[in-house]
């Protein structure tokens, strides 16, 4: 769980710093995420995602619409919470990298890091739109 949270922190800030180098910065993504008052949300979506693509879980657990509503769900938990803008930006982005991840190789053996094969609208949107 330690290495995608921190491999989701790494995408989040590569995909927020161009918004405001500063207060995306890698160690304040990492806070946001590491804060022990807000690391339920970070360990939801670990959860979604390791869901997603361990290759040992029932089908029904991997299934897309399931994925999806889980997704609403934190996306939701989040927007109500009361957080403020820069932890929400941080956890929408971790929650779009999830859902805009395509492969992993987090369930290989003998892997030597974490590697997400991610569709390119997940940036392209930050980038263009900003953060939802």
């Amino acid at each position: 769980e330690a290495d995608l949270i921190v491999t989701l922190c790494d995408v989040a800030h590569a995909v927020l710093a161009p918004k405001d180098a500063f207060e995306f910065a890698r160690s304040n993504v990492e806070s946001v995420c590491m804060d022990p008052t807000r690391i339920e949300y970070t360990r939801e979506i670990a959860d979604i995602f390791l869901k997603r693509f361990d290759p040992s879980m029932p089908h029904p657990e991997r299934d897309d619409h399931v994925f999806e509503s889980r997704l609403d769900a934190v996306r939701t938990k989040i927007e109500e919470s009361g957080e403020l803008r820069i932890a929400q930006d941080v956890f929408h982005t971790l929650l779009d990298i999830t859902k805009g991840t395509l492969r992993t190789n987090l369930f290989a053996p003998n892997r030597f890091g974490v590697c997400l094969r991610l569709d390119p609208q997940v940036c392209v949107q930050h980038l263009l739109d900003g953060v939802n």
